[in-house]
């Protein structure tokens, strides 16, 4: 059933709500499962490019690659092929999405009381998910100042899988929030936000971390080595935006 609200002037009941939750909360692990396989699409093209420039694999660094990015596509195909199920499986909620619609009497304070019940879980795998993201850059840290090509590849292939555990909790969590925060208008889906916190964040972080990044790079003439503040800045970030979205959770 789907929500037919402009004959109706866009007023949704409680059970058309609640089959908008439904539909987010199934969807929410396939389009996480999409974006993990993002994240782990170039890790085998990693892996076997490292591994044969360190005449570790009987492989020609040519043939390595080409077989690392025929697997990447085709992984990326395939989430490709979930966020365009997802999208699909959206219509019939263009009103919700497109903020085109109100809440029916009463609908709000029982939408409202779902959303405090779940926001245990939600908080539970978003701090698992930011701590997993932030804890996956250590390896990679410590392989950097090894100067070891080999430990710098399996680190790297490290990161990538926990960061894709982490995300893939962050995404599942934030499909199902944002469900409810869609109905309700809080949050991000505020008509009254004018601006988020993690924009106003960013819009310094970024050209700190650059500044950062260049200072370290000159002063230490280690480019192959500094190159490592890029993905430990993009996942504090992350973890940071994360917890901006807790605040902003009433």
């Amino acid at each position: 059933m789907s929500l037919e609200n402009e004959a109706r002037g866009n007023s949704i009941s409680r059970k058309e709500a609640e089959e908008y939750l439904k539909h987010e909360a199934r969807w929410a692990p396939a389009v996480a499962r999409g974006v993990t396989l993002c994240i782990l699409s170039p890790v085998l093209l990693i892996l076997l490019t490292g591994l044969s420039s360190l005449g570790i694999l009987p492989l020609s660094e040519i043939l390595a690659g080409g077989i690392g990015t025929i697997v990447l596509l085709i992984i990326v195909a395939a989430a490709v092929t979930l966020f365009i199920r997802y999208s699909m499986e959206q219509h019939g909620f263009e009103s919700v999405q497109e903020d085109r619609f109100e809440l029916g009497t009463g609908v709000e304070a029982v939408i409202r009381k779902e959303k405090a019940m779940i926001l245990g879980e939600y908080t539970k795998k978003v701090t698992a998910g930011v701590v997993i993201c932030i804890l996956a850059a250590v390896p990679l840290m410590a392989a950097a100042f090894t100067e070891n090509d080999l430990l710098l590849i399996l680190s790297l292939v490290f990161l990538l899988c926990a960061v894709a555990v982490g995300v893939n909790l962050l995404v599942r969590a934030g499909i199902v929030w944002d469900s409810y925060s869609r109905l309700l208008r809080d949050g991000d889906y505020s008509r009254r936000l004018r601006g988020s916190l993690t924009d106003k964040i960013g819009s310094f972080y970024w050209p700190l971390v650059a500044a950062a990044y260049l200072l370290w790079s000159f002063s230490s003439g280690k480019w192959g080595i500094t190159w490592a503040v890029w993905p430990v800045a993009g996942l504090l970030f992350a973890a940071v935006a994360a917890v901006c979205r807790l605040q902003r959770r009433q």
